[in-house]
Parts: C-alpha cells; sequence; structure tokens
C-alpha cells in the first residue's frame, strides 16, 4: 500500500467536507477563488464553443491578450469577481445572484455558482 502525504489526505477530507478544493486553512478567500474558477471556466468554455481565437476574444471582451492568455490558465489573481461576470454579460449571457437562508446541517453560508 502507497501512503499518501498527511498534506494530500487532509485537502481529500476538507474536499470531501466542504467540496471546494480552496478551503485549505491557508486560503481565507476559498469562496472568493472557487467563484472566480467557476466563472472563469464557463467563460473559457464559452470563447472555446465560439471558437475564438486570444484575439478576438480580447477584443470581444475588452482586454489585451495577455489577459486572455491569463484567463485560459487559470491565473485570476487579476480578476475580481465582478469582471469574471462582466465578461459574461459580453458574451450575452445573463447572471441571476439568488440569495437563501443556509440550511441548518451546514455550519456557515457558501457561493456556488452554476451554469446552465
Amino acid at each position: 500500500m502507497i501512503k499518501k502525504p498527511e498534506a494530500l489526505i487532509e485537502l481529500e477530507t476538507v474536499i470531501h467536507d466542504s467540496g471546494n478544493m480552496f478551503a485549505v486553512p491557508d486560503f481565507d478567500d476559498a469562496d472568493e477563488r472557487q467563484t472566480k474558477r467557476r466563472l472563469a471556466h464557463t467563460i473559457n468554455q464559452i470563447l472555446e464553443a465560439g471558437r475564438h481565437s486570444q484575439a478576438s476574444a480580447a477584443n470581444l471582451l475588452r482586454v489585451d491578450q495577455a489577459k486572455i492568455s491569463a484567463l485560459q490558465h487559470y491565473k485570476l489573481e487579476g480578476f475580481t469577481v465582478e469582471r469574471l461576470m462582466s465578461f459574461l454579460t459580453a458574451m450575452d449571457r445573463d447572471i441571476e445572484i439568488s440569495i437563501r437562508r443556509k440550511p441548518q446541517t451546514r455550519p456557515i453560508g457558501m457561493i456556488r455558482v452554476s451554469a446552465a
């Protein structure tokens, strides 16, 4: 049997418990990171489906090509959630934000992004 490093076991436990791969002790902004990643994933899927080059995507989203490259490689430090949402609206997508009370079975509220 191959022994897993303790850090990997801890990360697997956190992912299983919360569903958020960024929810580890060093990431205070885990929900924001996961939200940005899911938004970026949706943007990248739309760009890929539209067969956009980096240049045409940059023109569509009114950013430089380097930003598109960062987005495609999920280097999201330079993007806010709001900016990623504005990219989606620029690509003719509606965004709906729904707020409701968390279930009693969960200790804290969470942020969930889903694309239809």
